[in-house]
């Protein structure tokens, strides 16, 4: 082993009466941040053990100052893993490109731009608590079509197939979900 095999060797040409170096304050990089993303298959809207793995989401690593310009990028693998390494400690954000018609499950902390929110990484951590389960977004079923003549009243029911989740009208002149 030399010390030249060393990416963070330094040599330092030191003088009678230069200050002595106790500490070598060099920024090393050994933090890690990754997870994975699942698919809630049986549509429970749960993440468990048992949830598929989510190949090819797109994960974007933030400063939390700067939510613009994405550190990395990474894309899950056919694990649904992702990961990004030798980083520094630092104040970090997520941002999952969440494909079209799925969701967070419920419970998520990934807000609707797909964005943890900020967290600290520390020297040497290593973080793997952003995990992310997908659902399908489900289909509204509000029965056969209706004529509704101008003044006349209708009644149309509206089923979600699975979730507990709410639904609205659009355009919602007029409509109500009572």
């Amino acid at each position: 082993y030399s010390c030249a095999s060393n990416p963070y060797y330094l040599s330092f040409d030191l003088q009678p009466g230069d200050p002595f170096i106790y500490f070598n304050n060099l920024p090393l990089k050994t933090g890690f941040i990754g997870s994975y993303v699942c698919d809630d298959a049986n549509t429970n809207d749960i993440g468990e053990p048992i949830d598929p793995d989510f190949p090819g989401v797109i994960v974007h690593l933030y400063d939390c100052s700067d939510t613009i310009n994405p550190l990395m990028t990474d894309t899950t693998n056919n694990l649904g893993q992702y990961g990004f390494v030798d980083l520094l400690a630092g104040n970090y954000r997520l941002q999952f490109i969440i494909p079209f018609g799925l969701r967070p499950i419920q419970g998520s902390t990934i807000d609707a731009n797909g964005f943890t929110p900020c967290f600290s990484l520390d020297f040497n951590d290593k973080d793997s608590s952003h995990s992310l389960c997908l659902i399908p977004c489900p289909t509204l079923y509000a029965g056969p079509d209706v004529t509704i003549c101008y003044g006349n009243p209708a009644q149309l029911q509206a089923t979600v197939p699975y979730t507990n989740g709410s639904y609205s009208w659009s355009p919602s002149t007029g409509l109500s979900n009572t």
